[in-house]
């Protein structure tokens, strides 16, 4: 029955994600979708359906892409999710994820009820925010919106806020101080609090190496 859900849902994005930006692509929701599988297997908690749908779904109502286009993302997802037969408690939990997991949300947390499955889906997502893969990911947002890889005359914003996490126009580099180097200490579940750190690590030593690089260290 998942395995039926899944493929449903795979043929769906597959033509829903052709043109997005490569930060935010098919392969990123697969690797979201993965890693919400690995969570899960050490977690054993909650409903394995809406944690795996919900990983697979999460970038559909991202108002980075469909500021305009929300109310009809939202619509296309409902109608998935009634085509596949989920009972209204599951389509509702679902929904309750792809609204509220988002990062520039926790800068302004008002979400009281954060779910097992919620947080499953917020550390798959966030894992994919450090490491080696975050730095390429990075570099491809930033590009696509036409920012500078660096610019000593752009200050990182250290008071980040909704608002300005929307809006943001500074550089790749200025985005690791602002978003990546902060996800460490956001983390949900005890099982993968420790590779995040170590995927911090990791991310730190690369900007450490990037300032030596053009000569500041």
């Amino acid at each position: 029955m998942i395995k039926d859900y899944i493929e449903k849902v795979y043929n769906f994005l597959k033509l829903e994600f052709e043109w997005v930006c490569t930060a935010h692509d098919l392969q990123h929701i697969i690797r979201v979708y993965n890693l919400s599988k690995k969570i899960y297997v050490e977690e054993k908690q909650w409903d394995e359906i809406v944690i795996y749908i919900s990983a697979l779904l999460h970038e559909m109502l991202d108002k980075k892409f469909f500021w305009d286009k929300y109310i009809l993302q939202k619509t296309k997802v409902l109608d998935l999710l009634k085509t596949l037969g989920l009972c209204d408690i599951q389509i509702e939990k679902i929904i309750y994820i792809l609204e509220n997991f988002w990062y520039w949300i926790s800068l302004t947390w008002n979400v009281i009820d954060k779910s097992i499955e919620f947080k499953i889906v917020e550390d798959a997502d966030r894992l994919e925010s450090v490491w080696a893969i975050a730095i390429a990911r990075t570099f491809a947002y930033w590009w696509k919106k036409n920012r500078a890889i660096y610019d000593p005359l752009i200050e990182v914003e250290l008071n980040m806020t909704e608002d300005k996490y929307n809006s943001a126009n500074g550089t790749s580099i200025n985005h690791f101080y602002e978003k990546l180097l902060l996800v460490k200490d956001l983390m949900n579940t005890k099982s993968w609090k420790k590779l995040s750190l170590e995927r911090h690590s990791f991310v730190e030593k690369f900007l450490e190496q990037f300032f030596c690089e053009i000569g500041l260290k």
